[in-house]
Protein backbone atom coordinates (compact mmCIF):
# COMPACT_ATOMS: atom_id res chain seq x y z
CA UNK A 1 0.00 0.00 0.00
CA UNK A 2 3.27 2.31 0.81
CA UNK A 3 4.18 1.76 -3.00
CA UNK A 4 2.04 4.50 -4.79
CA UNK A 5 3.38 7.03 -2.10
CA UNK A 6 7.04 5.81 -2.80
CA UNK A 7 6.48 6.02 -6.71
CA UNK A 8 5.27 9.61 -6.56
CA UNK A 9 7.87 10.71 -4.23
CA UNK A 10 10.56 8.56 -6.64
CA UNK A 11 8.65 10.84 -9.67
CA UNK A 12 9.02 14.27 -8.23
CA UNK A 13 12.75 13.94 -7.18
CA UNK A 14 13.17 13.01 -10.77
CA UNK A 15 10.93 16.04 -12.01
CA UNK A 16 12.84 18.20 -9.59
CA UNK A 17 16.33 16.79 -10.86
CA UNK A 18 15.82 17.72 -14.31
CA UNK A 19 14.54 21.03 -13.74
CA UNK A 20 17.61 21.94 -11.69
CA UNK A 21 19.58 20.51 -14.47
CA UNK A 22 17.82 22.45 -16.79
CA UNK A 23 18.18 25.80 -14.83
CA UNK A 24 21.66 25.13 -14.82
CA UNK A 25 21.80 24.16 -18.49
CA UNK A 26 20.45 27.67 -18.90
CA UNK A 27 22.52 29.78 -16.52
CA UNK A 28 25.14 32.23 -18.65
CA UNK A 29 28.28 30.75 -17.92
CA UNK A 30 30.37 32.70 -20.83
CA UNK A 31 29.44 35.26 -23.45
CA UNK A 32 31.34 36.16 -26.41
CA UNK A 33 32.30 39.48 -27.62
CA UNK A 34 34.41 41.10 -30.64
CA UNK A 35 38.25 41.67 -29.98
CA UNK A 36 38.57 45.28 -30.00
CA UNK A 37 41.53 47.34 -31.13
CA UNK A 38 44.40 47.18 -28.70
CA UNK A 39 44.42 50.64 -27.39
CA UNK A 40 45.21 51.08 -23.05
CA UNK A 41 41.39 52.25 -22.89
CA UNK A 42 39.95 48.92 -24.36
CA UNK A 43 42.49 47.15 -22.02
CA UNK A 44 40.70 49.41 -19.24
CA UNK A 45 37.02 48.79 -20.22
CA UNK A 46 37.71 45.10 -20.37
CA UNK A 47 39.97 44.45 -17.59
CA UNK A 48 36.66 46.24 -15.36
CA UNK A 49 33.88 43.84 -17.36
CA UNK A 50 35.41 40.98 -16.88
CA UNK A 51 36.30 41.51 -12.83
CA UNK A 52 32.26 42.44 -12.74
CA UNK A 53 31.69 39.43 -14.73
CA UNK A 54 33.67 37.39 -12.79
CA UNK A 55 31.71 38.02 -9.42
CA UNK A 56 28.73 36.56 -11.20
CA UNK A 57 30.40 33.62 -12.35
CA UNK A 58 30.63 34.47 -16.51
CA UNK A 59 33.81 34.30 -18.29
CA UNK A 60 34.37 36.93 -21.17
CA UNK A 61 35.85 35.40 -24.47
CA UNK A 62 36.84 37.62 -27.04
CA UNK A 63 37.07 36.54 -30.69
CA UNK A 64 38.46 38.15 -33.75
CA UNK A 65 35.66 39.76 -35.66
CA UNK A 66 35.06 42.72 -38.89
CA UNK A 67 34.20 45.61 -36.56
CA UNK A 68 31.94 47.25 -38.79
CA UNK A 69 30.11 44.08 -38.74
CA UNK A 70 30.11 43.35 -35.21
CA UNK A 71 27.06 45.27 -34.06
CA UNK A 72 24.87 43.40 -36.82
CA UNK A 73 26.38 40.39 -35.14
CA UNK A 74 25.40 41.17 -31.73
CA UNK A 75 21.65 42.05 -32.82
CA UNK A 76 21.51 38.89 -34.45
CA UNK A 77 22.63 37.01 -31.24
CA UNK A 78 25.47 35.59 -33.05
CA UNK A 79 28.03 37.98 -30.42
CA UNK A 80 26.21 37.87 -27.23
CA UNK A 81 27.00 42.34 -27.39
CA UNK A 82 29.28 44.59 -27.14
CA UNK A 83 31.76 45.75 -25.01
CA UNK A 84 31.31 49.73 -25.21
CA UNK A 85 28.93 51.41 -28.24
CA UNK A 86 27.39 54.98 -27.35
CA UNK A 87 23.75 54.81 -26.14
CA UNK A 88 21.61 55.79 -28.81
CA UNK A 89 21.96 52.59 -30.77
CA UNK A 90 18.39 50.46 -30.23
CA UNK A 91 16.17 51.95 -33.02
CA UNK A 92 18.60 51.03 -35.43
CA UNK A 93 19.62 47.36 -33.50
CA UNK A 94 16.08 46.72 -31.53
CA UNK A 95 17.40 43.40 -30.02
CA UNK A 96 19.93 45.06 -28.02
CA UNK A 97 19.86 46.03 -24.44
CA UNK A 98 22.71 48.71 -22.58
CA UNK A 99 24.01 49.00 -19.04
CA UNK A 100 22.81 51.58 -17.24
CA UNK A 101 26.08 52.06 -15.53
CA UNK A 102 28.25 54.48 -18.27
CA UNK A 103 31.56 52.42 -18.42
CA UNK A 104 34.01 54.55 -20.41
CA UNK A 105 33.42 58.57 -21.96
CA UNK A 106 34.77 59.22 -25.52
CA UNK A 107 35.20 62.26 -27.16
CA UNK A 108 34.83 63.31 -31.05
CA UNK A 109 37.25 65.07 -32.62
CA UNK A 110 36.99 67.47 -35.67
CA UNK A 111 39.93 67.36 -38.01
CA UNK A 112 40.83 70.49 -40.52
CA UNK A 113 43.91 71.72 -42.56
CA UNK A 114 45.69 74.91 -40.76
CA UNK A 115 44.15 77.78 -41.89
CA UNK A 116 41.72 76.62 -43.85
CA UNK A 117 39.05 77.54 -41.66
CA UNK A 118 39.42 78.98 -37.70
CA UNK A 119 37.62 76.99 -35.17
CA UNK A 120 35.33 76.12 -38.12
CA UNK A 121 32.11 73.63 -37.25
CA UNK A 122 31.28 71.10 -38.82
CA UNK A 123 27.87 72.67 -40.72
CA UNK A 124 31.07 74.81 -42.16
CA UNK A 125 32.79 72.51 -44.41
CA UNK A 126 31.40 70.95 -47.34
CA UNK A 127 32.68 66.95 -47.10
CA UNK A 128 33.86 65.16 -43.78
CA UNK A 129 35.31 61.52 -43.29
CA UNK A 130 34.50 59.28 -40.45
CA UNK A 131 35.72 56.19 -39.54
CA UNK A 132 32.99 53.15 -40.45
CA UNK A 133 31.84 50.77 -37.77
CA UNK A 134 32.06 53.55 -34.90
CA UNK A 135 28.55 55.32 -35.01
CA UNK A 136 29.43 58.03 -32.64
CA UNK A 137 30.36 60.53 -35.97
CA UNK A 138 27.11 59.38 -38.09
CA UNK A 139 25.20 60.25 -34.64
CA UNK A 140 26.74 63.68 -34.35
CA UNK A 141 26.46 64.46 -38.23
CA UNK A 142 22.46 63.75 -37.95
CA UNK A 143 22.46 65.80 -34.58
CA UNK A 144 23.66 68.92 -36.61
CA UNK A 145 21.94 68.32 -39.57
CA UNK A 146 24.33 68.18 -41.77
CA UNK A 147 24.18 67.86 -45.31
CA UNK A 148 27.79 67.61 -47.23
CA UNK A 149 29.47 64.72 -48.70
CA UNK A 150 30.50 62.00 -46.68
CA UNK A 151 33.20 59.66 -47.02
CA UNK A 152 33.20 56.17 -44.77
CA UNK A 153 36.88 55.27 -44.17
CA UNK A 154 38.64 52.14 -42.19
CA UNK A 155 41.53 53.72 -40.95
CA UNK A 156 42.80 57.47 -40.19
CA UNK A 157 46.27 57.73 -42.01
CA UNK A 158 44.10 57.78 -45.19
CA UNK A 159 41.81 60.03 -43.97
CA UNK A 160 44.55 62.11 -42.70
CA UNK A 161 46.27 62.23 -46.66
CA UNK A 162 42.43 62.66 -48.04
CA UNK A 163 42.35 66.17 -46.43
CA UNK A 164 46.10 67.08 -46.44
CA UNK A 165 45.29 66.63 -50.23
CA UNK A 166 41.99 68.41 -50.64
CA UNK A 167 40.04 66.15 -51.83
CA UNK A 168 38.07 66.70 -47.83
CA UNK A 169 37.35 69.50 -46.10
CA UNK A 170 37.57 67.68 -42.74
CA UNK A 171 37.30 63.99 -40.83
CA UNK A 172 35.67 63.25 -37.46
CA UNK A 173 37.66 60.75 -35.43
CA UNK A 174 37.28 59.22 -32.02
CA UNK A 175 40.41 60.92 -29.50
CA UNK A 176 41.34 57.35 -28.31
CA UNK A 177 41.65 55.87 -32.22
CA UNK A 178 43.40 59.29 -33.33
CA UNK A 179 45.53 58.62 -30.12
CA UNK A 180 46.01 54.88 -31.06
CA UNK A 181 46.98 55.20 -34.80
CA UNK A 182 48.88 58.72 -35.65
CA UNK A 183 51.54 60.16 -33.75
CA UNK A 184 51.51 63.87 -32.50
CA UNK A 185 54.48 64.91 -34.87
CA UNK A 186 52.14 63.84 -37.61
CA UNK A 187 49.24 65.84 -36.92
CA UNK A 188 51.09 69.12 -36.19
CA UNK A 189 49.65 70.73 -39.87
CA UNK A 190 46.33 70.16 -38.83
CA UNK A 191 43.63 72.19 -36.54
CA UNK A 192 41.69 69.56 -34.15
CA UNK A 193 39.02 70.97 -32.16
CA UNK A 194 36.58 68.44 -29.53
CA UNK A 195 33.36 68.67 -31.32
CA UNK A 196 30.84 66.11 -29.05
CA UNK A 197 31.25 64.26 -25.38
CA UNK A 198 29.26 61.14 -24.97
CA UNK A 199 29.38 58.33 -22.28
CA UNK A 200 29.39 55.11 -23.84
CA UNK A 201 27.67 51.70 -22.60
CA UNK A 202 27.96 47.58 -22.29
CA UNK A 203 25.55 45.98 -24.49
CA UNK A 204 24.24 42.75 -24.18
CA UNK A 205 21.80 40.90 -26.72
CA UNK A 206 18.03 41.01 -25.20
CA UNK A 207 17.99 37.54 -23.97
CA UNK A 208 20.52 37.93 -21.61
CA UNK A 209 18.71 41.54 -20.26
CA UNK A 210 18.50 39.80 -16.61
CA UNK A 211 22.29 39.03 -16.56
CA UNK A 212 22.56 42.81 -17.35
CA UNK A 213 20.72 44.15 -14.19
CA UNK A 214 22.85 41.68 -12.61
CA UNK A 215 25.89 43.49 -13.80
CA UNK A 216 24.58 47.16 -13.22
CA UNK A 217 24.50 45.93 -9.80
CA UNK A 218 27.88 44.91 -9.85
CA UNK A 219 29.68 48.05 -11.56
CA UNK A 220 27.50 50.48 -9.10
CA UNK A 221 29.16 48.16 -6.01
CA UNK A 222 32.64 47.70 -7.01
CA UNK A 223 33.19 51.33 -8.90
CA UNK A 224 30.54 53.32 -7.33
CA UNK A 225 27.25 55.13 -8.09
CA UNK A 226 25.63 54.85 -11.84
CA UNK A 227 26.60 58.27 -12.14
CA UNK A 228 30.06 57.76 -12.11
CA UNK A 229 32.24 56.72 -15.27
CA UNK A 230 34.79 54.26 -15.19
CA UNK A 231 36.75 56.33 -17.47
CA UNK A 232 36.98 59.38 -14.33
CA UNK A 233 37.44 56.56 -11.93
CA UNK A 234 40.72 55.31 -14.00
CA UNK A 235 41.97 58.93 -14.36
CA UNK A 236 41.62 59.93 -11.23
CA UNK A 237 44.53 57.51 -10.11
Amino acid sequence: MKQPTFYKTLLFSLLLAGYCMSANAQKTSSLTFNKPKQTKQAQHIISKLERAYANLGVEVKLIDYIHKNSLQAANLGILDGQLARIGCLQDKYPNLRHSNFPIYELSLLLITRKNSCHNCTVNELQSVSYFAGYPFAKAFMNEMNYTGKTVAANSIAPQLAMLKQHQIDGVLVIDYLLEHEISKQALTQFEIKKVSTKAIYHYLHKSHEPLLRKLDQELIKLYGTASTTLYNEHHSH
